[in-house]
């Protein structure tokens, strides 16, 4: 049994002042209905706690909170204490709080538990949880996603109830609906990343904030295109005979003085020439890897002459500095910006369908754009029959909860079937987006693996450097969670006898302060050019990001023959080898990076070969005229017909 000894306590606290604060947690929970001893025991056991009945309250009090144990099915002590981060060292348990303060400060207990909307249900001023528990079965209803009659009707036809509806519906099978409006079944193939946790779940703690689509079983368009198709079987005259149910409300009528309308005025009038027009979407412009991509796609577009309008749609916000890297005159920038963080994304998506239904349309390229996507998802089917739908896509996102994320997690799997290509820059995420999302053959030939193009110069141009004794590595890329910033610097801190230079942001974009800075670490800054940045001379380059695809920083790097020491992560490996580089074959370790950059540090004539090993490789696998052969061949033939 987990201990402390009283000795220990009383160097923080007198323990007379802990006694009664525990003694009086204990009291107030031995007599609460939102304590289940059986569950908590269940619970306790799951993780090799064996406890008697009498000890449960005693132990969750002293160890089972800090353990986020849960005390009842709809109490979620995990939840409670990541939603209410402000009782954290209070030195009282998260039931405890609730009931005698967060029940009254409108605080909710469980995701699908909203206290202020139960208590509007009740007009009592009892605690809500309690008189939920208490409450006849179809009475109350816990959340407004969930209701209660409509669950109940479901579950009295597999079984009786023994405790209330909300932990009944948990523990029944997902066919079981909260409400007309949510489809558990369908959230979870919509969303597989979810794994294990309920979808509904889900979505009430995560899906909700991350503006999750979400659909009822008998409001879904299968289920409507079916009822429409019966229709017509009883009455032909209810279709034209060349109608397609697919196509039905897919060009609503806009409304006036809407967002939607102006945006629609503003693409339309972007047309400056007749003939066929390529549209690309974007989610920003800033100087990044995704922007590169689009730039070279579009700058090879712009040579063919049959196309004659090249329209870049920005649908984020953030910088515009990518907008040199787009050449000719075909071009045309369109900021939706401000249009669409007023508009929802259905309305964003019919809006983009109409404009390209109302011109010659040849593609659609869309990249890291939430609204592009939507458009992939929404309407792809019924726009592929007018043109080619590209969507490119490069590695996983992860988001806080270290789940997997980004588009091609949450929407290629629904618009994969309406794409002529997916493109990606390395073999590996080719492999996992077809593992992951089980392709079957026609689907998986549509990723298609593209290198991207990299300038290259004749000879790498050094800057003249003072014979000094210190050497200098360079890290470059966006200050973000991502490229691990913190890893970085601890591996800086295990070098002190070496500089290292820092180029591509500042501490407030990851939120480090600057005391967290070794005392041989530089900021640098942002930088419009990495050229600007590679000018002073550096004797190698650290890479150290949690995830990414095959990061254009390090073709640029390997261009000016710098030695590069990068993990073994996403598609890096089809850069940097034992030939080409360092990799690191163990990307959480600092220790595993600084062996690695000792190795490059010291061994100058092998990291001279390495790095030229490297060049050759750029030069036969990234010139420009290797990738326009592959996008020219893979994706935009019709094109040259």
């Amino acid at each position: 049994m987990w201990q402390i000894s009283a000795s220990a306590l009383k160097a923080y606290i007198p323990f007379s002042v802990f006694r009664r604060r525990i003694k009086r947690q204990v009291d107030l929970l031995e007599k609460s209905k939102l304590f289940d001893r059986s569950y908590y025991l269940l619970q306790a056991q799951d993780i090799g706690i064996q406890l008697s009945p009498q000890r449960a309250v005693w132990h969750y009090v002293m160890v089972g909170d800090k353990l986020r144990l849960s005390p009842h099915r709809i109490f979620d002590t995990h939840y409670y204490h990541e939603a209410y981060t402000d009782i954290e060292g209070s030195g009282i348990s998260a039931l405890y709080h609730y009931i005698t303060h967060g029940a009254q400060e409108n605080r909710n207990p469980h995701p699908a538990f909203d206290t202020s909307y139960v208590k509007s249900q009740t007009k009592l001023t009892t605690n809500p949880l309690i008189d939920y528990v208490e409450s006849k079965p179809g009475s109350l209803n816990p959340h407004k996603m969930f209701d209660e009659a409509y669950v109940l009707h479901q579950l009295s036809k597999s079984h009786s109830l023994t405790r209330t509806v909300l932990e009944e519906y948990f523990e029944a099978d997902k066919n079981v609906e909260p409400s007309k409006q949510f489809n558990a079944e369908q959230y979870f193939d919509r969303y597989p990343g979810i794994k294990n946790i309920h979808p509904f779940y889900h979505y009430v703690r995560w899906g909700i904030k991350e503006r999750r689509i979400i659909t009822g079983k008998h409001d879904s368009i299968d289920m409507i295109k079916e009822k429409i198709q019966k229709m017509d079987d009883l009455e032909p005259d209810l279709l034209k005979p060349w109608q397609d149910i697919d196509a039905i409300g897919r060009l609503n009528r806009i409304v006036i003085d809407s967002s939607e309308e102006s945006s629609l005025v503003k693409l339309y009038e972007s047309v400056r020439y007749t003939g066929e027009t390529f549209i690309i979407m974007m989610n920003s412009l800033v100087a990044g890897g995704a922007e590169k991509v689009a730039a070279n796609f579009s700058n090879i577009l712009s040579e063919f002459d049959e196309i004659k309008n090249i329209i870049i749609i920005v649908t984020g916000y953030g910088p515009r500095d990518a907008i040199k890297w787009f050449k000719g005159s075909k071009h045309v920038f369109v900021d939706l910006s401000d249009e669409f963080s007023s508009m929802n994304d259905n309305s964003a998506a019919l809006m983009i369908a109409t404009f390209m239904q109302l011109i010659n349309v040849r593609g659609l390229l869309v990249i890291n754009s939430r609204q592009g996507w939507g458009l992939a998802e929404r309407h792809g089917k019924v726009l592929s029959r007018q043109c080619s739908i590209i969507v490119a896509c490069f590695c996983y996102d992860y988001d806080v909860y270290g789940r997997r994320a980004g588009y091609a997690r949450t929407h290629l799997v629904h618009a994969i079937s309406s794409v002529s290509h997916v493109i990606t820059d390395n073999h590996a995420f080719r492999s996992a987006i077809i593992k992951d999302l089980k392709l079957d053959e026609t689907d998986a030939a549509k990723v298609k693996v593209v290198y991207q193009p990299v300038g290259i110069a004749n000879a790498p141009i050094k800057a003249t450097r003072q014979q000094i004794n210190r050497k200098r590595v360079l890290w470059a890329g966006r200050f973000s969670i991502q490229k691990r910033l913190d890893l970085a610097f601890e591996i800086a801190k295990l070098m002190p006898e070496i500089d290292f230079v820092f180029a591509g942001g500042d501490l407030t974009d990851v939120g480090l302060p600057t005391s967290q800075i070794p005392l041989n670490c530089t900021i640098y800054g942002k930088y419009e050019d990495i050229d600007e940045v590679l000018l002073g001379e550096y004797d190698a380059f650290l890479y150290t990001a949690k995830w990414d695809g095959l990061p254009n920083i390090l073709l640029e790097v390997a261009v000016n023959c710098v030695p590069i020491i990068a993990p073994n992560i996403g598609g890096i490996s089809e850069l940097v080898t034992d030939e080409t580089g360092w990799i690191v074959e163990k990307p959480d370790e600092p220790q595993s990076y600084v062996q690695n950059l000792q190795n490059a540090l010291n061994k100058t004539s092998q990291a001279a070969q390495k790095a030229s090993a490297a060049l050759e490789l750029i030069k036969n696998r990234h010139s420009y005229e290797s990738f326009k052969d592959i996008v020219t061949g893979a994706f935009f033939e019709k094109v040259k017909r």
